[in-house]
């Protein structure tokens, strides 16, 4: 992945991980017992390292929770960065808006300056059209489900560190002797 496309889709995952959004998530969701707190403990958003895409992912003890959970981040991802965008452009917009209409009350509506000013509100205003047509939104259709083995997870543990201490002690014994 290039460097613009990688700083681009960190950027976006920052975005993703917004307190606001994540409210916005719960309240969509409906989703009794998850707060905005406890939904950015259970959920994710990584960019792919070999593709353009930005992965937002859910855990919840419930798989169809998480199934709502992440349809509902999906979707308020896509509308919370698009009124980002719009407000970005509006507040790009705002000076230069300001200073084409100082121009015009000089009358230098035909200066290079003028001109200047107006393509660069063109630029911005293409700019804030290709960003609302960037993003599409693949919904989640099922939960992988898992339970964690604690018993056999500390069964294999405790035997591993018992090989593993045997080891190091015939090793210091073999040194020593």
């Amino acid at each position: 992945m290039n460097d613009v496309l990688t700083y681009y889709l960190e950027a976006q995952a920052k975005i993703a991980r917004s307190p606001a959004l994540a409210e916005r998530v719960v309240q969509v969701a409906g989703v009794p017992g998850i707060s905005a707190r406890k939904f950015l403990r259970h959920s994710s958003a990584k960019p792919e390292s070999d593709a353009d895409i930005l992965r937002l992912s859910v855990t919840y003890r419930s798989g169809a929770a998480a199934v709502r959970l992440s349809n509902a981040y999906a979707m308020e991802f896509r509308r919370f960065r698009h009124e980002f965008d719009i407000a970005s452009i509006r507040e790009a917009l705002r000076p230069i808006e300001v200073r084409i209409k100082e121009l015009r009350a000089r009358g230098q509506a035909g200066s290079v300056r003028y001109a200047t000013l107006v393509q660069r509100r063109l630029d911005v205003e293409s700019l804030g059209a290709l960003l609302r047509g960037t993003m599409t939104v693949q919904a989640a259709d099922g939960a992988a489900s898992f339970r964690p083995h604690a018993l056999r997870s500390s069964l294999l543990g405790g035997v591993l560190g018992v090989l593993l201490g045997v080891a190091l002690a015939v090793g210091i014994a073999r040194r020593r002797a």
